[in-house]
């Protein structure tokens, strides 16, 4: 079964010149929960920035509103009452919210959208959420999803985009938003910068310490150093020679006989004197 072709996408949904006629007058007329898309629109998905009109005065003065596509979920943007907004389709709205229409026909489905209300002046409960009924669209699936498409959705309920004149809070302070990469940024070169400067403070505080430290056990070396050789100079007598130096004499003999040559050898063994001894003398 090859896939359906027979539906609009980003660029062949903007409204031209005869539809946004109409949707002013939609709007003027102020009758309806919503403009455009028309009911049973066919819109391929996945799309993005698919517009999205309702006339503003439908609902409440001071009211946010909130395009929303599943009644299910725990998230719910609400947004200044313009009039206008932008909307993704995504492979998960597809495969996990939209109803099938036919079994023989399982590239196209039916995804019911709404429009939630939230009116300020109600104090009483505040968070009290009025629903109204949106247009419903057919999505047609023209290819297989790809990986990219299936994880292209922020959270499990889609990724929304919006008008630049939306805000993101209940009110707009004007100020510059942060992305995720950004703050990200921040805090790796926050807590590198905090290494940077434990490591820095270390080496300032703590290395003179151990250079001291260092310094005063060469001092003790040197000290114990002279103070063995004070010792030794004592043992070795006034003129310098050891007074137990011992002396190994080993015997050579040369032509007078009796001939002797002296080694020293230290103090690890004990004088000795080797001398030759004649034969007995022979008595008949």
């Amino acid at each position: 079964m090859s896939f359906p072709t027979d539906c609009l996408t980003q660029a062949t949904i903007q409204p031209n010149s005869t539809i946004l006629a109409n949707i002013e007058a939609c709007q003027a007329a102020s009758n309806t929960p919503f403009c455009y898309p028309l009911n049973g629109t066919r819109i391929c998905a996945p799309a993005e920035d698919i517009p999205f009109f309702w006339p503003p005065t439908y609902y409440a003065n001071d009211s946010k509103v909130a395009l929303e596509y599943n009644l299910d979920s725990r998230l719910v943007i609400l947004r200044n009452n313009t009039g206008t907004r932008t909307q993704d389709i995504t492979p998960y709205m597809f495969d996990s919210v939209a109803d099938a229409i036919d079994p023989a026909a399982p590239y196209e489905k039916a995804l019911k959208m709404y429009m939630r209300e939230r009116r300020m002046d109600d104090r009483a409960d505040p968070f009290n959420l009025q629903t109204h009924d949106g247009p419903t669209l057919i999505l047609v699936k023209t290819a297989e999803f790809t990986t990219t498409a299936r994880s292209a959705r922020a959270s499990a309920t889609g990724r929304y985009t919006y008008d630049s004149d939306s805000d993101s809070d209940d009110e707009d302070d004007g100020r510059p938003r942060l992305s995720g990469g950004a703050i990200a940024g921040i805090v790796i070169g926050a807590v590198l910068g905090l290494i940077g400067m434990v490591f820095f403070c270390c080496r300032c505080c703590c290395g003179p310490a151990r250079k001291s430290s260092r310094v005063a056990m060469s001092k003790e070396d040197q000290g114990r150093i002279v103070e063995q050789g004070v010792s030794l100079m004592e043992q070795r007598g006034p003129r310098g020679e050891a007074g137990s130096q011992a002396k190994y004499v080993a015997p050579a003999v040369g032509a007078g006989g009796r001939e002797v040559r002296e080694e020293e050898v230290g103090l690890a063994r004990p004088a000795a004197v080797l001398e030759e001894v004649p034969p007995p003398r022979y008595t008949p």
